[in-house]
């Protein structure tokens, strides 16, 4: 390569009609199925030589470039847990996994903590719901904890999808915890939760109010 000289690149994939097909393997340049070529001057496309490819590895003014996938600029904080305390009586309140019609990022590690002085009900119901969708949640996926204090218990893994009304939690605790946590194979549009906090006094009612409408 030299840098006062212009190199057109493409690819050439196996199915394209100029590729020598009817020429035996042993007799091609390049074994592959996908060929590297370069062309000068217009002249006609040939492979890229992998010597060609070869350098001293000596740092270039620039380069290499690192570039992370970074889907939403201002995704939850993650192993930050973010703390709704001293709920009370018909509070509610939201738990999303970052910005609206962005899709969440990789490597994340969220987490939020409902926690009240006294024990209530809480019920979790989805606005939406969408993650990557894996056999037993070993991929993406939101996991809740209930109890008191440091106390807790595993309420629910959930991933894949959930539709708009359906209900992920309805249970009495004084806390509530939720981890999102996230890989880096694939990213969805994540969820948005709503709850709501009723006193157990009235739990029976309010569970089956729950359980026919899907009202929180």
């Amino acid at each position: 390569l030299k840098k006062e000289n212009y190199y057109s690149i493409s690819l050439q994939y196996w199915a394209d009609p100029l590729l020598p097909d009817h020429i035996k393997s042993t007799e091609r340049e390049v074994e592959r199925r996908v060929r590297f070529l370069w062309s000068l001057d217009g002249q006609a496309p040939s492979v890229v030589p992998p010597t060609s490819l070869y350098h001293s590895f000596e740092k270039v003014n620039g380069y290499p470039i690192i570039s992370n996938t970074v889907n939403d600029p201002k995704p939850c904080t993650s192993f930050v847990p973010l703390v709704r305390g001293g709920i009370d009586i018909n509070e509610t309140g939201w738990v999303t996994d970052g910005t609206f019609g962005l899709t969440y990022n990789q490597g994340t590690n969220c987490i939020w903590e409902l926690v009240s002085d006294a024990t209530l009900r809480i019920n979790i119901k989805v606005k939406f719901f969408d993650l990557e969708q894996s056999a037993g949640c070993a991929g993406d996926y939101l996991e809740i904890k209930t109890g008191v204090g440091q106390v807790l218990e595993v309420f629910g893994t959930y991933c894949g999808h959930y539709d708009e009304g359906e209900v992920l939690l309805s249970t009495v605790a004084r806390k509530v915890v939720l981890t999102f946590v996230t890989n880096k194979a694939q990213e969805y549009e994540g969820f948005n939760l709503t709850w709501k906090a009723h006193w157990v006094g009235t739990e029976s009612a309010i569970l089956k109010t729950v359980l026919d409408t899907g009202d929180v």
